[in-house]
């Protein structure tokens, strides 16, 4: 609080960048979780001590002028490196087979209108093999819709694949 660098209060340094999740000095003030005194003896003392300690009627000589703390209770979970490239070529995977399964649905695609085409050009004269024509046109043209309804099923899995991939490319990149 005496140190120019920090917030003026007790209060202002524990809530600093409380707007920030896992960027404050005190997890409890940017966890997002509304805070709540369920033991109002203790709440009491800390106000008392922390009151004291800033009016200068308590001088703890371990703490002295200190601007940071270190709690050795703490032992943070890293990511395994290997872990994180298996799940990267995870991603890569799912990504590289429905990118496959959309070059397939794609060029099934191509291929009906390209029949359809194809038995459009071979109209001839006669009215009964025009209306057979007709037919296998319409049957052509009913499974257009649900090669488009594949293929744009097919792209946004794709998309949340490739973001995937590169977010972990990037932690690998700052590792």
């Amino acid at each position: 609080v005496k140190n120019p660098t920090y917030p003026n209060s007790i209060c202002g340094v524990v809530y600093q960048n409380k707007h920030w999740r896992n960027r404050c000095q005190f997890s409890f003030a940017c966890d997002k979780i509304k805070d709540k005194v369920n033991d109002r003896k203790r709440w009491n003392t800390a106000q008392f001590v922390a009151r004291e300690t800033t009016e200068g009627r308590i001088w703890l000589k371990q703490v002295g002028s200190s601007t940071h703390y270190h709690a050795t209770y703490v032992n943070p979970k890293f990511h395994d490196i290997s872990l994180i490239k298996k799940d990267r070529d995870k991603y890569k995977f799912k990504r590289n087979l429905l990118i496959g399964s959309l070059v397939i649905t794609a060029g099934y695609r191509g291929y009906l209108q390209y029949e359809s085409e194809n038995i459009y050009k071979s109209y001839g004269s006669n009215i009964l093999e025009g209306d057979e024509n007709h037919k296998q046109i319409e049957a052509l043209d009913q499974l257009k819709p649900i090669m488009d309804g594949i293929s744009i099923f097919t792209i946004f899995p794709i998309l949340y694949y490739q973001a995937r991939y590169m977010q972990m490319n990037r932690w690998l990149r700052a590792g």
